[in-house]
């Protein structure tokens, strides 16, 4: 990766984590304190709490980058295969899209999916109860696997 293309990404994500990250991801993170921590906890628990949620996060987005790294270093594809990939990819980064540009409602849909999913609510709804400490990972590691607009737009 070219030094111009590595500083932009770096640069991208940094400005949208003052916009993004602090708007939609701090607003989950008071939900969940409000929910979950206990106004009679020190300071140190509270922080380790947070510590751990964000660990939790970091888990799944490492988990999910080292399964999908792992495929594509020993995936082999024959040119028509990747040809059909390539449009299927490209079909997808369309819908993207015309949805960000509000045209469509694909994102929405699969964003949708997710949170309706019983498991996942069930499984929510248990850990925003709980108080235990592996409680905080736990939730992380189920909202890193929340949609990200952000993430969206990152080459």
């Amino acid at each position: 990766m070219e030094t111009v293309d590595l500083l932009s990404i770096m640069t991208i994500a940094f400005l949208g984590s003052f916009g993004h990250c602090v708007g939609m991801c701090g607003g989950i993170v008071i939900a969940y304190t409000s929910a979950k921590v206990n106004s009679s906890w020190n300071r140190t628990r509270e922080s380790l709490s947070h510590l751990l949620y964000s660990l939790g996060r970091v888990t799944t987005y490492v988990t999910l980058g080292a399964i999908f790294g792992y495929l594509g270093s020993v995936a082999t594809f024959d040119g028509t295969t990747r040809g059909a990939l390539l449009i299927v990819a490209g079909i997808v980064m369309l819908l993207t899209g015309l949805s960000l540009l509000g045209k469509l409602k694909f994102l929405s849909l699969v964003e949708h999916s997710l949170l309706k999913n019983s498991w996942y609510q069930k499984h929510f709804k248990q850990l925003i109860q709980s108080q235990s400490l592996f409680s905080f990972f736990l939730l992380g590691m189920l909202n890193g696997l929340l949609p990200c607009g952000l993430v969206y737009f990152l080459p």
